[in-house]
């Protein structure tokens, strides 16, 4: 933290990049999009212009916005029998495998360049040729790996040994992963900054690389067309606004879900928590799994991951079915069973909470520029009804949900997580420990962790033998990590109270506050 604001991110020059800029005289606004740049080289697995994501921004002086620049679908569906570059890899997270698709027709339209340009326009005050700076340093210098990127590369494995255009995106040489300590320099990266300072998203969505990967889609089994890129519009939207826990919370509204999801989780526990005595940390544990297996039960049936609109998420967050479940569920426990994100803070009071993706990358590369497009098509959390399925020229029903707290006092919190579904059980989680359990910043994004999905419950170290014991009599499928790990996602926040900044990040995704 400085005197001039504080910045919480996945790694340690990601941070330092947003700090410089505040240092220089920008705003939030300014360094969040400074630090969205940096990763694209800093944390290159989880971040790229080829991606996408959203900003939850809190202004001082203006009502909070939502800027979706999540990728869009394409304006077509293939046709039933149409050869496509689509195919599975697998991703080894250490304790859990999960598959993949990657290639050409992976891709949706990025929505990160055209993001940043209109967050600039509407709420930056820097020039863009100066906030470029930090990340233009970095790309050309190069970065050395650390442990935590070296492993995010080992998971990846099969998509940089896929292409030797992404191998060589990512400093592997002759079949070998870059290890820690290796310096990556992306210097064809400072083309494409310096590109956004000149002309905007106009060089990207109307000039050559809309059109190279038209062409390579075109010839190589995309779905992308010139007409994709130059649709693409950056939405705004209205934060979902919810209270619980005696604070007001902001967070992504539909069509993404994971705002939904987490605000139905953590009003759950809210719920649950006024019968439940501070002290009895061993029922608490079991409510908060039972209630992570209500919510993706209601997630089901809610139709919110198919139709993402108002309707079903009123149904989701419906009070009278929320008491009936948290009822159920106290019953049920007694008796009993790529993303990164970065949260910015100034001086002025400005807040941001940005979330980005590039999904785990689609293999397609735009070489002349650094560039490795999104494989968010190939993802089965964001594509519940099957592959194919979307609405055409739609956004996906994200799990990101940047999300800002007002609490009664006046403390103003921004955080957000990555982690792909677990998105929706990391943060109500420490939302939880932050408000119910007053814990501070550092001790609630640390607190162990658990994850249901599918059937299976997924617990981090840290629990008593006890709990342990009763969640594997609740759940069929209960593993316990022998260690925490990224897979239970990577909470970075920024807390402003009573004029004092503190930043956190969270050290399963290489955190770093500065």
């Amino acid at each position: 933290m400085s005197g001039v604001g504080a910045v919480a991110a996945g790694h340690e020059q990601t941070a330092q990049a947003a700090t410089d800029i505040l240092a220089a005289g920008g705003n939030a606004f300014d360094a969040v999009i400074a630090a969205h740049l940096a990763a694209c080289v800093t944390e290159p697995v989880l971040a790229s212009l080829g991606g996408g994501g959203f900003l939850l921004a809190h202004p001082v002086s203006q009502r909070p916005v939502i800027y979706d620049f999540f990728p869009a679908t394409p304006l077509r569906q293939p046709d039933a029998g149409e050869e496509l570059d689509f195919r599975p890899i697998h991703a080894d997270f250490g304790g859990a495998v999960q598959e993949f698709q990657i290639g050409a027709a992976s891709a949706a339209v990025p929505g990160s360049i055209a993001g940043l340009a209109r967050i600039h326009a509407d709420l930056g005050y820097m020039p863009m040729r100066d906030i470029i700076q930090p990340a233009s340093r970095l790309a050309r210098e190069g970065v050395e790996i650390n442990r935590f990127q070296a492993f995010l590369s080992q998971v990846v494995a099969p998509i940089i040994g896929d292409n030797p255009a992404v191998a060589e995106l990512f400093g592997a040489s002759s079949g070998r992963l870059p290890s820690p300590g290796h310096r990556l320099a992306i210097p064809r990266l400072v083309d494409a900054f310096e590109a956004m300072a000149s002309d905007g998203a106009d060089w990207f969505y109307q000039g050559a690389p809309a059109q190279y990967v038209a062409r390579q889609c075109s010839q190589g089994g995309g779905l992308l067309t010139i007409q994709d890129f130059s649709d693409y519009r950056v939405k705004v939207r209205k934060p979902l606004i919810v209270t619980a826990m005696g604070s007001r919370l902001l967070t992504n509204p539909v069509p993404a879900c994971g705002g939904v999801l987490s605000m139905f989780l953590l009003q759950l526990l809210d719920q649950m928590g006024r019968d439940v005595p501070d002290a009895d940390s061993h029922l608490r544990a079991l409510h908060l799994a039972a209630a992570m297996q209500a919510t993706s039960a209601r997630r089901r049936d809610s139709g919110i991951d198919i139709r993402a609109d108002i309707a079903s998420a009123s149904r989701m967050l419906d009070a009278s079915y929320m008491q009936q479940a948290a009822s159920d569920i106290a019953e049920r426990a007694v008796a009993i069973r790529g993303t990164t994100h970065f949260s910015v803070a100034d001086a002025a009071g400005n807040v941001a909470s940005m979330t980005v993706s590039n999904g785990e990358g689609s293999g397609l590369v735009l070489a002349d520029f650094g560039i490795q497009l999104n494989n968010v098509l190939g993802e089965e959390d964001l594509n519940p009804g099957g592959f194919h399925q979307w609405r055409p020229g739609a956004r996906l029903a994200s799990m990101m949900a940047p999300t800002v707290i007002e609490q009664a006092d006046g403390t103003v919190t921004a955080l957000g997580s990555g982690g792909s579904n677990r998105i929706r059980t990391a943060l109500p989680q420490v939302i939880a420990h932050l408000l119910h359990d007053g814990m501070d910043l550092r001790r609630s994004i640390n607190a162990c962790r658990m994850h249901y999905e599918q059937g299976h419950l997924q617990v981090e170290p840290g629990y008593t033998d006890g709990v342990v014991s009763d969640l594997k009599q609740m759940f069929d499928h209960c593993t316990v990590w022998p260690e925490q790990n990224l897979y239970f996602g990577g909470v970075h926040a920024v807390e402003v109270s009573k004029g004092e900044m503190i930043a956190y990040g969270d050290p399963r995704r290489g955190g770093a506050p500065s």
